[in-house]
């Protein structure tokens, strides 16, 4: 079977995913009178789209739990703090933080996260099995699951530093819109250093040949009568 196509998100999605959780969060500020109600409502509509999504098309994606499962305990370190909002406002940061430090973590160890993780998007189904032997079982591949994973790891990493320093700095309305708007500078600067990387590495010659080496049979042994 083919692998299942990745979701693309419109541009109208991606500015109601900017839109809609402001608009949210000052209509019940101004009704509840609570910050901490209308922002954990406002963080709470990327959630409920996740959930919607997966039953409109009667299909689990564990990979969409993981925001589901930070949302709930930062949404439970707000309840036990208190009412602070700092935990709602941080937990983006949280994830992009702890999936940044795994990346750089794992090529410290030399054992890029990409790499560990191949076997699990292979049964989703993200990646088809021939591909991901190609990477996992080339030098070449290796090599670019060491580059990716890197960059994802230094991206990740910088996102959550920029979360932490605008949930502390500015309003919580500001910071809903701020904190979604930052990371699409990013996302380009790192699409671009890709970019780079694969055009003067010369790592996509190698890795079509390196594919076409694991595509030719083997000759049979030759007879020795």
């Amino acid at each position: 079977m083919r692998p299942q196509a990745a979701t693309q998100k419109s541009p109208l999605i991606e500015v109601a995913g900017i839109v809609l959780p402001l608009v949210a969060y000052l209509v019940l500020k101004q009704i509840a009178g609570n910050d901490t109600v209308a922002l954990a409502v406002a963080e709470a509509i990327p959630c409920v789209w996740i959930v919607t999504m997966m039953a409109r098309t009667k299909k689990f994606q564990p990979l969409a739990l993981v925001p589901l499962i930070v949302f709930g305990i930062a949404l439970l370190i707000t309840l036990l703090s208190g009412g602070s909002t700092l935990p709602l406002k941080l937990r983006r940061g949280f994830l992009t933080g702890g999936i940044g430090i795994a990346c750089l973590v794992s090529l410290a160890l030399r054992r890029p996260l990409l790499e560990v993780l191949m076997p699990f998007f292979v049964r989703l189904r993200r990646i088809p099995e021939r591909q991901a032997k190609l990477l996992t079982d080339t030098d070449v591949g290796h090599r670019l699951l060491i580059g990716i994973t890197a960059l994802i790891g230094i991206f990740c990493v910088v996102d959550a530093t920029l979360q932490v320093i605008l949930a502390v700095t500015v309003s919580t309305s500001t910071f809903l819109v701020a904190s979604k708007i930052a990371r699409y500078p990013l996302i380009a600067i790192g699409l671009f250093v890709g970019w780079i990387y694969v055009r003067h590495s010369g790592i996509v010659a190698e890795l079509k040949s390196a594919q076409q080496s694991m595509s030719t049979p083997e000759p049979p042994p030759r007879s020795t009568n």
